[in-house]
């Protein structure tokens, strides 16, 4: 008997890789059954998500993407990340989580139905499955159809934003629950090993996790930095408005970088999450498509103050002892969420 998570895992994004391997990491920790990826990914979406770099005609990016996608690769099979199928077959597991990230992001990624469970009759649930920016109205009426018999078909549904309670809510008649994401289930031991190697010898420094920032809002990073006597660092994109690009990181040399670092700017999903994890000072701007899936965490836990574009005092500290009830109360109850509704399963008895 085994678990089998569908998720991204193939990927170049931090994020995807850490919520996945803590998911794992979390089944692992409390079942003693066999866990792993499902081993597959559509090809479209493998090349608009691995292979987009390539078709910018900047060398310079190329070589980047071509650096940072061997270091990842050989981090990959260190981690026993086995690399994807081209393949539409599914040999139904045991049991079935599918999520966390994006996997339903129909507007964003595209339609793809064995992410929402299709050709997979066995006993399965989702744990924090997204539907990205996706509008419910700009869905044609065979995805609506399509989605609505497959969201049925779940035996339990938790999701992570609003936007996609609402649409599962449409869809199915019931509430579902919203839970954390799973880089708060658990802590990888590389994470440890992170925190006591990530000292570079670097003066200190701000880290910038993303792309998608105003010039006003760089204007006021680089300003804090100079202030502040602080280095920026982008890790994982370019940005050409930085003082240094570590765009070959791995995820370990991502988590040991924030973990050290004075302050994090983010624009991306799990820019947030791993701050707040990490305890870290942060500040993050809106990327669009990742607004809906950001919103219930930023509000639940009251984190709007944290939002660049509104913040005038960067040296503003945010106090984590006015989250840490909360936030700890919201890990338990996904937790309990999860071990539960795998445990209902007739096969666990």
């Amino acid at each position: 008997m085994n678990i089998k998570i569908f998720t991204f895992y193939c990927t170049n994004n931090y994020g995807a890789l850490l919520q996945g391997l803590c998911l794992k990491e979390f089944l692992k920790d409390n079942f003693n059954l066999k866990i792993e990826f499902a081993r597959y990914i559509p090809k479209k979406l493998f090349f608009r998500e691995i292979y987009r770099p390539l078709i910018r005609k900047n060398p310079f990016i190329f070589y980047q993407f071509l650096k940072k996608n061997y270091c990842l690769s050989k981090w990959k099979k260190k981690m026993n990340l086995q690399s994807p199928k081209f393949t539409k077959e599914i040999n139904n597991p045991s049991i079935s989580v599918y999520g966390s990230d994006s996997i339903w992001a129909v507007s964003y990624l595209g339609f793809y139905p064995y992410y929402f469970g299709e050709k997979n009759d066995g006993y399965k649930i989702t744990y924090a499955a997204s539907m990205g920016p996706t509008d419910i109205t700009k869905l044609d009426d065979y995805q609506k159809k399509k989605i609505k018999i497959l969201l049925n078909s779940y035996d339990f549904i938790s999701v992570r934003d609003y936007n996609t309670a609402n649409i599962v809510k449409e869809m199915t008649g019931s509430d579902p629950l919203i839970v954390v994401d799973p880089v708060f289930l658990s802590t990888p031991r590389f994470f440890n090993y992170s925190f006591n190697n990530a000292k570079k010898k670097l003066k200190k420094y701000v880290i910038i996790y993303g792309a998608i920032f105003s010039n006003k809002d760089k204007k006021k990073i680089l300003n804090y930095c100079k202030k502040e006597n602080l280095q920026s660092i982008s890790i994982g994109y370019i940005n050409n408005w930085v003082d240094k690009n570590y765009v070959s990181a791995t995820p370990e040399d991502f988590v040991g970088y924030l973990s050290q670092a004075n302050s994090v700017f983010t624009s991306m999903f799990h820019g947030v999450m791993l701050s707040v994890k990490l305890r870290k000072q942060f500040w993050y701007s809106i990327d669009p498509i990742r607004a809906n899936k950001l919103s219930y965490f930023i509000d639940h836990l009251d984190l709007s103050s944290r939002l660049l574009s509104n913040s005038e005092n960067l040296n503003a500290n945010f106090d984590y002892a006015l989250i840490e009830n909360k936030l700890f109360d919201w890990i338990k109850l996904s937790k309990e969420y999860l071990t539960n509704s795998i445990n209902k399963s007739e096969l666990i008895k």
